[in-house]
């Protein structure tokens, strides 16, 4: 039962349906929320249709130039070369900093939740896990998060956004993108549901000094710092400074695994706090630019590893990176990009998984210190070739080195029995009972994509990449796209694509446990994905997209229950299958409006049965107004559906729930002096997260989310 890392459970692994949602899967729930969606839609586009005749009206041109300025948002991860979201091979969002800014947005969180297809809940230690497309995973170690191209995904738990993403600041960013589906023809490894590129500022963006001053609930406090400089000789210099202290909302746990003993802390609060900065820097010079970034966070661990309150535990983590790179445009027609980069990721935890006293030993409760450190040096290179006027051809090559080293157990107790032994004070372990060992990986990849106009209004995109693992072997992962614009205002995309995820450290060398061990043996989760989408103008300022999306997903990493101790296995599959709408309309800079609706259908590939703890549906409505040049409002609205449990849980399904966050901001108000405020769930919604448990039931009343909060920035531009 004791296990630092190992105490989970994987949704995968436990697929049946108890039934506990019909009434909301049923056909007439949803013929009724059909309805009731068209019926809201036409409302709006009526409103919207008159609002654009009456700004036409007032300004003869400016639709055809608000219809440009719209047209304007550009991705880059669908092909590595820059295409409007609309002519993208790939179903994609894309949020701007004017939308961030407007709407308040505290983290990446506050962003991705409002995209269609992503959910985001808690886990016991705290972690946010994603939903997308109806698969959700405790690390979320299926989706691929990177920095300005640059992966941020760890070899040790195979996810970059478990340990990073919450503290990555948004003052810095210029853009993220997000496609939804599978990108490993590109990108390798853990594009597996999406792909996700947060794409920062530069000299471009700002050339001064930006100061964001920010505090409120929970005793929160944040400073935010941008600069930027073109010197004479040519060279750019951006840098950002983040800080971000909190104590976190207070988070009632009445129970938890240990209620009931003389030993348990429940009822108690969950430990919330956290403190964290990030650091970035770019310098370009000429054909060469350096762009690093550096992040440190202490963070408290919600309820537990345990699935018990405890107290006095240090969660840290130092995520620090480095690329240099060099563009050579030969011709028009030819360039070359070349780039290396090296990684370091370490861990230091010190944890107390059950309070003092546990097992009547542990006078300072059941500590544990699980530390690694992660390194990645690689290198990429990129041929760019226009070898026809419509055709563009992609070819690259990339090489990675990934050590896990420094790998040690601080422990007081022997994790290799059940109950564990009390070993008297906390010592080093690592020689007889590591929890993980060192471990090197190398991985070669080469790929290439190219991108066909085949008649004026049919593009073609098709591509593959081959990738060689020195721990399980290779891997080949082909995609196509075709983009038809059938009629002037409208496109239609058919895309296929077969994505990997390479099993993590983490599942393949875990030792030493009683509860779940790693499997060496474990072979890369597969999935293939059809999607077909429809985007059409109604009017110049009101667009619609209607996406289809199919997974077929096999060797699902799952704990197989049959061994003692429980060992990883591919023994999983699924089939996803769902639709996305989103129906949009942007009038002026500070007037737009965004409403988004989500069903999908996940299935355990062998039984059918539901795959719990993601709901069928989920919808969004987002708005802003400008009331004048100097005030802005926003507002967000999230309604998230029922989940259901596993099989053999007898607790009735999660409520659906339904979050507001607003935004107001004052702008101009003295020179470059800018107010916001916000305040997120703003009706005080009472709302949990599933405990992940299942049956077991550690967390009876499940992971209590956070009521009503506020935050007020002020910031200056000098």
């Amino acid at each position: 039962m004791i296990g630092l890392f190992c105490i989970e459970v994987n949704r995968a692994d436990c697929c049946q349906d108890i039934g506990q949602g019909e009434r909301y899967n049923s056909p007439s729930y949803v013929c009724k929320m059909i309805k009731t969606g068209l019926l809201f839609i036409a409302l709006l586009s009526i409103c919207s249709t008159s609002f654009a005749v009456e700004v036409a009206e007032q300004s003869p041109g400016m639709i055809d130039e608000l219809r440009l300025f719209y047209e304007e948002d550009e991705i880059y991860i669908a092909t590595r070369t820059p295409q409007t979201v609309w002519k993208a091979p790939a179903i994609a969002s894309v949020i701007t900093a004017r939308e961030i800014h407007n709407m308040g947005a505290r983290n990446l969180m506050d962003v991705l939740k409002m995209v269609p297809g992503i959910g985001i809940s808690r886990n016991e230690q705290g972690f946010f896990m994603f939903d997308i497309r109806g698969i959700s995973t405790v690390s979320s170690e299926k989706i691929l998060l990177m920095i300005d191209g640059h992966s941020l995904n760890k070899n040790y738990i195979g996810s970059g956004l478990k340990f990073i993403a919450d503290h990555l600041s948004v003052k810095n960013i210029r853009q993220v993108e997000v496609v939804r589906g599978p990108g490993s023809a590109l990108y390798g490894t853990n594009a597996f549901v999406a792909v996700i590129n947060v794409i920062t500022k530069d000299t471009k963006d700002l050339e001064g000094l930006e100061v964001f001053l920010t505090g409120g609930s929970f005793k929160t406090k944040k400073i935010d710092v941008l600069g930027g400089k073109n010197y004479a000789n040519g060279v750019q210099v951006f840098g950002s400074l983040d800080y971000w202290q909190t104590d976190g909302p207070d988070l009632l746990i009445e129970s938890d695994l240990l209620t009931g003993t003389p030993f348990s802390m429940a009822p108690g609060y969950a430990d919330t706090a956290y403190e964290a900065i990030e650091l970035l820097l770019k310098v370009t010079y000429k054909n060469f630019s350096y762009q690093g970034h550096y992040e440190k966070n202490d963070r408290g661990i919600y309820i537990g590893f345990g699935n018990a309150i405890t107290k006095n535990n240090t969660l840290k983590y130092n995520n620090f990176w480095h690329e240099l790179s060099y563009q050579l445009t030969v011709n028009e027609s030819f360039s070359t990009n070349f780039k290396l980069y090296w990684d370091q990721f370490e861990q230091d935890a010190s944890i107390t998984v059950f309070p003092p006293g546990f097992l009547d030993f542990y006078p300072n409760g059941m500590i544990g210190g699980p530390k690694a450190k992660d390194r990645t040096i690689g290198g990429e290179i990129l041929f760019d070739y226009d070898m026809l006027k419509n055709n563009n051809l992609l070819v690259g090559f990339q090489y990675e080195k990934l050590k896990q080293y420094d790998v040690k157990s601080i422990s007081n107790f022997n994790p290799k029995v059940s109950p564990p032994t009390y070993l008297g004070s906390v010592q080093d372990i690592s020689s007889w009972a590591n929890w993980n060992k060192n471990v090197n990986r190398e991985m070669f990849a080469a790929y290439i994509q190219d991108e066909w106009q085949v008649i004026d209004n049919v593009n073609l995109t098709t591509g593959v990449r081959y990738d060689n693992y020195s721990d399980f072997g290779d891997t080949t992962n082909p995609r196509i796209g075709l983009v038809w614009n059938f009629v002037k205002n409208g496109e239609l995309k058919l895309l296929y694509g077969q994505a990997f995820r390479a099993p993590s450290f983490s599942e393949l060398y875990n030792d030493n446990n009683t509860s779940l061990v790693g499997n060496p043996d474990l072979q890369p989760e597969t999935i293939k994905t059809y999607e077909a989408g429809m985007g059409y103008w109604f009017t110049n300022t009101l667009r619609g997209d209607l996406n289809y999306f199919y997974n077929d997903i096999d060797d699902l990493i799952v704990r197989d229950n049959s061994t003692s101790p429980a060992q990883y296995a591919n023994l999983g599959g699924a089939e996803i299958d769902g639709i996305e709408l989103v129906l949009s309309g942007d009038y002026q800079r500070e007037n737009y409006w965004k409403l988004t609706y989500t069903y999908q259908d996940p299935r355990d590939a062998d039984t059918k049965a539901k795959i719990p703890f993601v709901p069928n549906h989920r919808a969004s409505f987002s708005v802003n107004y400008g009331f004048s040049d100097n005030l802005i409002s926003h507002m967000d609205i999230l309604w998230t559906g029922e989940r259901t449990r596993p099989a053999g849980d007898p607790r009735p399904a999660m409520d659906p729930y339904t979050t507001v966050d607003i935004a107001l901001t004052l702008k101009n108000i003295f020179k470059n002096f800018e107010i916001q405020g916000t305040i997120h769930n703003l009706l005080n919604e009472d709302y949990s997260d599933p405990d992940l448990s299942g049956p077991s039931q550690f967390i009876p009343n499940d992971y209590p989310r956070a009521g009503m909060s506020a935050l007020l920035s002020l910031s200056y531009k000098f």
